[in-house]
């Protein structure tokens, strides 16, 4: 039985592969191993001067699909984007060079669509919200880099609609419209 199981897993292990950007070529929308005929299916990847890795990419039957991954040339991760045939589908994360987040958004199909959280350098959340079909939707609440929440209020296609409250850095309301 093992045996058998070893045989399947083979030829799957040989479809993945991993090679740098310049022994993969794009025609026609389809990226292929340069020389071959059959879509590539695996992961490119490309390094800083230094030989850290600089870009992952994932292809299934030539085309991006799964999770694609920078870094800042220290190795600390600056972006992971998840694809699926071509196009921005889950999250998009960003982080800032010490590795704590800056940014998380989702998306369908290429289009913000779903939850987004934004964080200052020191941690603290900097603005929370939904978006649908890129604009902002509902509620958003923006925070001081202190954590008081600095503004709150309804996005209608991305247009403030309702009343908008705004506070100072202690938390005090300020104003409203």
């Amino acid at each position: 039985m093992k045996i058998i199981f070893f045989l399947f897993l083979l030829p799957l292990s040989c479809l993945a592969q991993e090679v740098t950007f310049d022994a993969v070529e794009e025609v026609n929308g389809l990226t292929y191993i340069k020389g071959t005929t059959t879509p590539f299916t695996g992961k490119t990847v490309g390094f800083h001067p230094n030989g850290n890795k600089s870009t992952e990419i994932e292809y299934r039957n030539g085309i991006e699909s799964g999770t694609n991954r920078t870094w800042y040339a220290n190795g600390i991760l600056y972006n992971e984007t998840e694809i699926d045939s071509g196009k921005i589908h889950g999250k998009w994360i960003d982080y800032y060079p010490d590795g704590t987040k800056q940014n998380e958004v989702t998306y369908e199909k290429d289009y913000m669509n779903g939850p987004c959280t934004r964080w200052y350098a020191n941690g603290q959340i900097s603005e929370q919200g939904n978006y649908h079909h890129c604009r902002e939707e509902g509620e958003w609440i923006y925070y001081w880099e202190n954590g008081q929440i600095k503004a709150r209020g309804i996005y209608h296609e991305a247009i403030k609609t309702g009343e908008w409250q705004y506070f100072d850095e202690k938390g005090n309301p300020v104003e409203k419209n």
